[in-house]
């Protein structure tokens, strides 16, 4: 009987070659790790951007790793700084009408793009939206304004072959040219929130003292061309700055006034209410700095499935805030990651907190609020 020729040698490097490349075609890439971004004005008259690892043990303070993933220096002081991010990416806009920054923290890149228009000169209203980031105006003009990626085809060495052109982003600003004005102040502007379907922003305003424009909580369809405010009731969503949809609640999260942590149903996009919504607040609050004469100011970050980040600028043991301006490391950034749960009873609750950092940093900007992202 003869045997069974066995595959020969070739043969064997072949179907190995083969084994390899479907193990490799079924691989999966590993997720890019995750870090939280802190915009701070740490420096006289410039601007920077830390990467901050919050896997580690935070219990002793420590210096801001050097060098920032991003620093930028302003013509004078007061051109003070705004900073947002979109995406994976982190956008400046400053006071002096200096092109806008848009740095992405995938690649290091750093785009160039147009100048902010003049109205937005000292706006402090930034919130990103159906893939763009919207702006208003400190003033009353009238219009919404937003900044977005537009695709240019570019020709490396200046030749007119299509086939060699490449297509990169150019970020440009743009109005929404609504046919009703913005109907309320920017700078009363206590909260803001979005829609769990990315596209619908919702800000509640405060009545200011001799101002005729209303007040109350208003929405904006970004995702509709030509889209106007609606007002919603004069009642306010009762977070400060910017809460967070969180899928696992089913609920916007953010802080209150006193360091809390507080949730509330999402709202629907259209029609009125008499009422905000019900408020669920956690007991214990999450500062750590109780003295509002050493507290500056905290954000919080949303780091997806039920977990946040609070970064904490407060003035160091035996400082006032007012006096902590201009270089010596007087203040002391703090932060805190944790967890979100609703209790047995319904309650919301906080678990797994931990002292992700502590670290030792100078301020100069006294209109600069500390702005944090999780990218």
């Amino acid at each position: 009987m003869s045997k069974r020729r066995g595959p020969s040698s070739s043969e064997a490097e072949h179907d190995r070659d083969r084994a390899c490349t479907c193990t490799a075609k079924r691989a999966r890439p590993q997720p890019k790790q995750r870090h939280v971004y802190v915009a701070l004005d740490d420096r006289d008259k410039a601007y920077s951007v830390y990467k901050l690892n919050v896997d580690g043990d935070g219990s002793s303070q420590q210096r801001l790793p050097e060098p920032p993933v991003l620093r930028f220096e302003v013509p004078k002081r007061g051109d003070t700084c705004l900073f947002a991010a979109l995406d994976a990416k982190i956008i400046a806009v400053c006071a002096n009408r200096s092109p806008t920054l848009v740095h992405d923290t995938h690649t290091a890149a750093l785009a160039v793009g147009h100048r902010a228009p003049r109205v937005l000169a000292r706006a402090s209203f930034t919130v990103p939206a159906a893939g763009r980031l919207y702006a208003l105006p400190p003033r009353f003009t009238g219009d919404t304004y937003y900044l977005e990626p537009e695709e240019m085809a570019l020709s490396p060495d200046g030749r007119s072959d299509e086939d060699e052109k490449m297509i990169i982003d150019r970020w440009v600003w743009n109005a929404t040219d609504s046919r009703s004005p913005v109907p309320f102040d920017s700078r009363a502007v206590t909260c803001h929130a979005v829609h769990p379907d990315g596209r619908t922003v919702f800000v509640s305003v405060r009545r200011r003292r001799d101002a005729w424009m209303d007040h109350g909580t208003f929405s904006l369809d970004a995702g509709r061309c030509g889209a106007e405010w609606t007002h919603h009731g004069d009642w306010m969503l009762q977070f400060k700055g910017r809460a967070f949809f969180e899928p696992q609640l089913d609920a916007w999260v953010g802080l209150d006034e006193d360091g809390h942590i507080c949730s509330c149903n999402g709202m629907s996009r259209r029609g009125s209410r008499r009422a905000a919504p019900a408020l669920k607040v956690a007991k214990e609050t999450l500062l750590r700095e109780p003295d509002q004469g050493r507290r500056l100011d905290a954000t919080l970050a949303h780091m997806g499935d039920g977990r946040f980040c609070l970064v904490e600028r407060t003035s160091r043991k035996g400082g006032e805030a007012m006096n902590i301006f201009g270089d010596g490391d007087a203040c002391v950034l703090h932060v805190t990651t944790f967890a979100v749960r609703y209790d047995s009873h319904g309650g919301l609750t906080v678990a797994d907190r931990r002292q992700a950092g502590s670290y030792v940093v100078s301020t100069h900007d006294r209109f600069f609020k500390l702005q944090a992202f999780f990218l």
